[in-house]
């Protein structure tokens, strides 16, 4: 999380349209530390690991619920963030940005760090 008025003048501050998630992404990583993949949430030895799109909702103050289907945890999540709707360009495909993180977390396995910081690229 950044505090524009805390950093030198010559440090510029991530304000593109995915910022906000990414910012979201970010807190949830440090409220669970422990990544899903797969799933968006599960009870990993008595901790709850989420995936990137979860440790958005964590990081949002979104309940999230392992036994709760993927649809109902994202509902609120969409709502909050419809930037999970636009479409990228992708190599050989074209996905949503949801999809796209899905993709990189559980696919290519990227941390959720890495995937704000992607986020914070686009």
């Amino acid at each position: 999380m950044y505090l524009p008025e805390k950093l030198p003048n010559n440090v510029t501050v991530p304000s593109g349209p995915y910022h906000e998630l990414a910012e979201a992404i970010r807190r949830g990583c440090v409220l669970r530390p422990q990544q899903a993949f797969g799933v968006f949430a599960v009870e990993n030895d008595g901790a709850q690991a989420v995936c990137a799109l979860g440790a958005a909702a964590v990081g949002e103050n979104i309940d999230v619920i392992s036994e709760a289907s993927f649809i109902e945890q994202t509902a609120e999540l969409r709502a909050r963030f419809p930037v999970l709707r636009n479409l990228l360009e992708m190599p050989r495909n074209r996905w949503s940005v949801m999809e796209a993180i899905i993709h990189l977390n559980d696919s290519r396995r990227w941390s959720r760090e890495r995937i704000a910081d992607w986020l914070d690229a686009l």
